[in-house]
């Protein structure tokens, strides 16, 4: 029979008992702790931790904001010349032909462009305007809200005599009526938009200069 370990007299441990626990001790002392799970607000956190803080927007520099306010002034002047430059051509036309471009725009009859081109070519070539401005102006011209307006189901289009040469189709009075519709809706947000903005003073406002 295998021995058993046994309290000696006295209450006293035995050697073998002693052995015994002692390499229970050892084994005890060595063992690895256990890792803890980390919680919901543990996990957050960390991941929190590990996410880069957002950088700060640069600011312009000098050059850049200069640069900036030459293309904006740029835009201006041509903006301007543009306008300028339509003007004229409207005074132009309005005289050679009064019963086409008045005050109150006409709708005008499709391929009409064709015909100023053609006038234009049989006067002195110093005197012409050319094919590119004619289409530029037609282009200003009709693109305006006062022409949009008169563009009406069954409304006559006329040549550059004034004379009626067909009818405005229901479809295109339809498309011009949604794009004006589109332009009002845009000025009523950007009015909107302005109003609810600050009040600058006097003394924050850019010079004319």
């Amino acid at each position: 029979m295998n021995s058993q370990p046994t309290l000696s007299l006295g209450g006293k441990l035995s050697p073998e008992t002693k052995n015994k626990l002692q390499g229970i001790n050892a084994k005890a002392g060595n063992a690895k702790p256990t890792a803890k799970h980390n919680t919901k607000s543990e996990k957050a956190n960390n991941a929190n931790k590990a996410k880069p803080t957002p950088l700060s927007k640069p600011k312009f520099s000098q050059e850049e904001l200069e640069l900036k306010k030459q293309r904006a002034e740029e835009h201006r002047k041509n903006r301007e010349q543009a306008i300028a430059l339509y003007q004229q051509h409207l005074q132009h036309f309005s005289k050679l032909y009064p019963k086409c471009f008045d005050a109150e725009p006409k709708p005008l009859a499709i391929g009409l462009h064709n015909s100023l081109i053609e006038n234009e070519e049989t006067k002195p070539e110093a005197e012409r305007i050319s094919k590119t401005a004619i289409r530029k102006f037609l282009g200003q011209y009709t693109r305006s809200i006062a022409y949009k307006e008169c563009l009406k189901a069954d409304s006559a289009r006329i040549n550059l005599q004034g004379e009626e040469v067909d009818k405005v189709t229901p479809e295109h009075a339809e498309f011009a009526r949604k794009s004006v519709e589109k332009w009002k809706s845009r000025q009523a947000t950007r009015i909107k938009n302005n109003s609810l903005k600050p009040h600058l003073s006097a003394k924050t406002l850019p010079s004319s200069s």
